[in-house]
């Protein structure tokens, strides 16, 4: 039920307590030893303390532990056991740590940790190449007056926007970034920036290919479509014939069809 140290304390004061009142009996005034006795044994425990203290607030270093016994004992060894475990938690937090910064500094695309005022907290080596943020340089700094694009200071402020934006590269017009930003709790953002340039340039070549292949079909269609309708016109040709001429003007209104959606995808 109780611990050793404490059983040892509590035999230690009733040994004391009970020389003190047999001391008494015997000189005549048993109730002012035991009340001495009292006296001195709170002051030997407020000194104890008291050592506990200074050595709490030196650090409690386990080479500058007090001479200690009792429960005074107990504590220190208890101290000494939650420091040794505090310091294995603090070097498993420390490989942790050190594991993701270096995958997030290996990342392909740029990243940036935020604070609620939109500074920078760290960044890895990709924002260096594309976004032009030197860790050491502009730690501290506003992300907005680094990337000046108008369009990024809305993006960055808008909270209820869109969550991806494309802009030019810093220092590269000639390269297209997407910036997606992430909320992490109430007062954290981090800021993902991937280089899609090339991603871009096909999309536009997709477009391109699409509008000028719309372009040359629709030109001849036109052309047949208007000698359909001037032959459908003539009454006199033959009844195999008229259904042959509908049949391909049916084709042709089907490929002028198409011929138009091609034109409004390529619009997209």
């Amino acid at each position: 039920m109780f611990s050793t140290s404490l059983k040892t304390e509590i035999s230690w004061f009733l040994s004391g307590l009970l020389a003190a009142a047999l001391a008494g009996f015997i000189i005549g005034w048993p109730v002012a030893f035991i009340l001495i006795f009292l006296l001195v044994y709170s002051l030997w425990l407020l000194y104890r303390l008291d050592v506990m203290v200074h050595w709490l607030r030196d650090g409690a270093k386990p080479g500058r532990a007090p001479p200690t016994s009792g429960l005074t004992n107990e504590m220190v060894q208890l101290i000494h056991r939650e420091k040794k475990y505090s310091r294995k938690q603090k070097n498993r937090y420390r490989k942790t740590l050190a594991q993701f910064n270096s995958l997030a500094a290996d990342l392909p695309d740029a990243t940036v940790v935020l604070d609620r005022d939109f500074e920078i907290r760290w960044s890895n080596s990709a924002a260096r190449h594309l976004l032009n943020i030197q860790p050491e340089r502009d730690r501290g700094q506003r992300i907005d007056n680094l990337i000046r694009v108008p369009k990024f200071r809305e993006f960055l402020h808008n909270k209820h926007g869109e969550d991806e934006l494309e802009i030019p590269g810093p220092g590269a017009a000639d390269r297209i970034l997407a910036v997606r930003k992430v909320r992490t709790g109430k007062h954290m953002m981090v800021l993902i920036a991937a280089d899609i340039t090339q991603r871009v340039h096909i999309r536009e070549m997709r477009k391109a290919f699409v509008g000028d292949v719309s372009h040359e079909l629709r030109t001849p269609l036109t052309v047949i479509r208007g000698y359909l309708e001037m032959l459908l016109e003539h009454s006199s040709l033959d009844k195999p014939l008229a259904d042959g001429l509908m049949q391909i003007k049916v084709q042709s209104d089907r490929m002028q069809g198409i011929v138009e959606d091609l034109l409004q995808l390529s619009r997209l």
